[in-house]
């Protein structure tokens, strides 16, 4: 079996049913110019599809969330450009276990980076302990229940669903996200 990342600016498509097929509804808006969109494929006999992929929300999104919490506009827009939230990861069932999720957020990591963002965050639900642990082994910093997530002093929305996890990209970050 060939692995290899597909080309993500052609593979939206793909990407949202590979996602709706998991499950998980169709999260990738290619209007969006600065969403983060990864993805892997498999190839067994010049067949292929994709094994997994990672979507990452643009700053419109980011921004809409902190002023839903509370942010004026102005400072909402200015600070989401500086956070990329990731919205979905997924790797086909009978490929877990072989470090695919982890090659996913790498790549949206080193894209972020690359952008100049300063902090990933991701919503991660709360009865998935292994998940907690997949991220924390990347980095990231699992948030308790009840702990919701601040950004300059405002609260994101919070369900009691899901926690935030957060990985500081930058050494000395202008925002302050707890």
């Amino acid at each position: 079996m060939a692995i290899h990342r597909l080309d993500p600016a052609t593979h939206a498509d793909d990407a949202n049913a590979f996602f709706e097929a998991a499950g998980l509804g169709r999260p990738v808006r290619p209007n969006e110019p600065n969403a983060q969109l990864q993805t892997l494929a498999y190839q067994v006999d010049g067949e292929g599809g994709i094994l997994g992929a990672a979507y990452a929300m643009s700053p419109s999104q980011a921004a809409e969330s902190l002023y839903f919490g509370g942010m004026t506009r102005e400072d909402a827009f200015s600070i989401a450009t500086r956070i990329v939230g990731i919205e979905a990861v997924y790797v086909h069932r009978d490929l877990r276990g072989r470090e695919f999720g982890k090659d996913l957020i790498d790549a949206v990591e080193e894209q972020a980076r690359v952008g100049g963002i300063e902090y990933l965050i991701a919503h991660v639900e709360a009865d998935a302990p292994r998940l907690h642990e997949f991220y924390r082994s990347l980095g990231f910093v699992v948030k308790a229940i009840g702990d919701p997530l601040t950004v300059e002093g405002t609260p994101l929305p919070f369900t009691e669903d899901y926690l935030d996890a957060v990985k500081v990209l930058v050494g000395s970050p202008t925002v302050a996200v707890r």
